[in-house]
């Protein structure tokens, strides 16, 4: 996989906080979306911090292998996800 384009999308001129895009060569996209409140996060850094962030991911192994079913909330059926870390802790 090759990334060929990088987007930083400034939400309410950078006051909503960032959303940083990679682009690969076949158009699949993965961002990263930092809130206003990450005050670590700003425009000059915001595509480090998710390459960190990024990395911190799977490095820790953070990141779920599956998708559970979530409860019904407001009458819309909520799917996510739970990581390895997070269910080997709970039980």
């Amino acid at each position: 996989m090759k990334i060929v384009g990088v987007q930083l999308i400034a939400e309410g001129s950078g006051t909503g906080g960032y959303t940083v895009e990679f682009v690969d060569a076949a158009g699949s996209v993965v961002a990263v979306r930092f809130t206003a409140g990450a005050d670590h996060v700003n425009r000059t850094n915001a595509v480090q911090q998710a390459k960190a962030f990024l990395h911190r991911l799977v490095d820790e192994d953070l990141l779920p292998d599956e998708m559970v079913e979530g409860q019904n909330q407001d009458g819309r059926a909520a799917t996510v996800a739970e990581s390895f870390h997070s269910s080997k802790q709970s039980g």
